[in-house]
């Protein structure tokens, strides 16, 4: 029992330990967190509260504060659950010991077998909390009743049948087997979940100082951000930095893999894991986000029913949304550093393994950076390619992410196939080293006539895209051609999956247009331009930039500079354009404006803005110029040099 004599029929029930029917004492390292004990209280008003999440994330240290908020205890029974207290007998025992430390009379003895005993014991049991005056507030903390628990179904009748007199919160790591649905849509349930636990800048900076460390503002979020507010990782962090001779310098560096992390991480919520979930836990270590499809590839035909019961019973696995999760960060990588520890054979198995998949779903992200991952290289380059993606390395649209995934493939990759030495010659291009590129792909030119049908196309038109791209500084006299051959392997390809890749069209019309241009035909270069420009705006890249530049150019060149002005000016409203795709042709046109603009009684303006657009111009240009660019900014310097009356 809890202390003192035992009253009426409870007097036969096993005695309790005090420490299980206590309130904890809070530690002298919690800090206030008054958000979350306002939130218990109005919880408490009601008759249900729940609060959930992971191990480690102050579940029982926020219920703690709230009942003893103010520094007096409240009207409260709280029962501390183990593994052992989830059995009929023991949860019903422990629970009346609560209830009467907490002044409620007349309990039932707890049931010694099951059927009528039971039904009768619940009855007494919500009639003796019916039956008082003020209500009691029961928490039970921890609470994990194991699947089909008559525990919980008791526990729930209980709470009907008691009405207002009886108030429940449960902390627990996954939603308790009640039905919540019901109280949620009545709006009698109040949820505080693992986000609202999260410590915020403000907390984690108390819990830093009642450790005595002081940090930056930048490395406090910094740390903030690793560890997603996760107040048991936050607390090993600030006692390891306890005297540490840089505090900021630790913050900064602070990856989850210290040791007290990575111990209390697989002690509390991987080894206590059945094996065969331990084990699908560990597979998707490798996945930065995963669904039941993933986890049946990479554990097995069993992978997706266990995976459902992954997502109900772990809180360390977050929704993303549309039936994709995702690990806690610091928890996903201890299983990263467990499977790599434990199965290391297994690391690159599983990690082509979801390449795989996830090029069958088309997600070719995912798929690249899984074989990158596996070091096959070559493997990645084929699903890029194979993708019609090569657009995506060279620029052509405005996501970088796939050129970052393979911009540190190692440039000793045997080219015993050409996508490899494709993959490396769009990516040098994109960086502005021609000198490379046009090596990788003198490497890929005689490997393409060996490839079968189903990869030739695809590898011809990489080719091609590297080709027209690095010649669109210095066209010769076969640059139509290109563009021709292009546009020819575009139209043999699946309309449907070149549809998806919109800035190889705008770059294939842009090209017809930018020859037209080169030749003196301004009103053809025009409309070709603005055919142009649809698909170069889907594709979001500073391809629109430059078909926005050349038909500025084209309507200067034609005398419409009202409508040069108006391209310029949407031309600088986009996000600038990465170093290799600078175009002068945006800014020659600005300073042909500029020029035109200038006013005998108001001309300094004017002509300072046309200097320095021909200057942005000149550095855009870049090495070798090409051989319109230098032509057009020589004759607008000598207009420039002109209406500044230097003859």
């Amino acid at each position: 029992m809890s202390g003192g004599p035992a009253r009426g029929p409870v007097a036969d029930r096993p005695p309790i330990s005090r420490t299980k029917v206590r309130v904890p004492a809070q530690g002298d390292w919690a800090i206030a967190r008054p958000r979350l004990v306002e939130r218990l209280a109005q919880g408490a008003r009601g008759p249900l509260t729940v609060v959930t999440g992971p191990p480690g994330a102050g579940k029982t240290v926020a219920a703690a504060a709230w009942a003893a908020a103010d520094g007096k205890p409240r009207p409260v029974a709280w029962v501390s659950l183990d593994g052992e207290d989830h059995r009929p007998d023991a949860f019903w025992a422990v629970i009346l010991a609560a209830l009467e430390d907490g002044g409620v009379t007349g309990l039932p003895a707890p049931p010694r077998s099951p059927g009528r005993a039971r039904e009768a014991f619940r009855a007494g049991l919500a009639a003796a909390l019916a039956g008082r005056a003020a209500p009691v507030v029961l928490v039970l903390d921890d609470f994990r009743p194991p699947a089909g628990s008559e525990a919980a179904r008791d526990l729930a009748w209980v709470l009907g049948a008691a009405g207002p007199a009886l108030r429940l919160v449960l902390t627990s790591r996954s939603d308790p087997p009640l039905p919540l649905h019901r109280y949620r849509l009545t709006g009698e349930l109040t949820e505080i979940r693992g986000g609202d636990l999260a410590f915020d800048e403000r907390e984690t900076r108390a819990l830093l100082a009642r450790h005595g460390v002081h940090v930056t503002a930048a490395s406090l979020r910094a740390l903030r951000g690793r560890t997603e507010g996760w107040a048991a990782g936050l607390r090993l962090a600030a006692m390891t930095m306890e005297g540490h001779p840089d505090p900021d310098a630790f913050a900064a560096a602070f990856a989850g893999d210290d040791r007290a992390v990575l111990d209390y991480l697989v002690a509390e919520a991987l080894d206590a894991q059945p094996a065969r979930v331990r084990g699908l836990l560990l597979a998707l270590s490798v996945a930065r986000r995963f669904d039941a499809g993933l986890a049946a590839e990479l554990a097995g035909p069993g992978g997706g029913g266990l995976f459902a019961h992954l997502v109900r019973q772990n809180a360390f696995v977050l929704p993303l949304g549309h039936g994709w999760h995702r690990f806690h960060a610091m928890f996903g990588d201890a299983l990263y550093l467990t499977l790599r520890h434990e199965r290391p054979g297994d690391v690159a198995s599983l990690h082509r393994r979801a390449a795989a998949w996830f090029g069958r779903g088309g997600m070719l992200d995912d798929a690249a950076r899984h074989a990158v991952l596996a070091e096959d290289w070559p493997g990645a380059a084929r699903l890029v390619v194979g993708d019609l993606a090569v657009g995506r390395l060279l620029g052509l649209a405005g996501d970088r992410t796939l050129a970052r995934i393979l911009g540190a493939m190692p440039q000793h990759v045997a080219p015993a196939e050409p996508e490899p030495s494709l993959v490396a010659a769009a990516v040098t291009l994109a960086r502005g080293d021609p000198r490379a590129c046009a090596f990788h792909l003198g490497r890929a030119e005689p490997l393409l006539r060996a490839l079968p049908d189903d990869r030739a196309a695809p590898a011809r038109l990489a080719a091609g895209l590297v080709r027209l791209v690095g010649g669109l500084s210095r066209p010769d006299a076969a640059f139509r051609e290109r563009v021709r051959e292009l546009d020819a392997l575009l139209d043999g390809l699946p309309p449907a999956q070149v549809d998806d890749h919109p800035e190889l069209r705008a770059l294939v019309r842009h090209g017809y247009a930018l020859a037209d241009l080169r030749a003196g035909r301004a009103r053809q270069a025009a409309a070709g331009f603005r055919l142009a420009l649809p698909a170069a705006e889907a594709g979001a890249g500073p391809q629109y930039r430059r078909c926005l530049g050349g038909l500025a150019l084209a309507e200067a060149l034609q005398g419409r500079f009202g409508r040069a002005a108006d391209l310029v000016a949407r031309a600088d409203r986009l996000p600038e354009a990465p170093a290799g795709w600078r175009d002068p042709f945006v800014r020659l046109a600005g300073a042909w404006v500029a020029l035109e603009d200038v006013r005998p009684d108001d001309a300094r303006a004017e002509l300072d803005r046309a200097r320095a657009e021909l200057d942005e111009a000149r550095a855009a240009g870049g090495e070798p110029p090409d051989d319109l660019a230098p032509l057009l900014h020589a004759l607008l310097t000598a207009r420039l040099d002109l209406a500044a009356r230097r003859p």
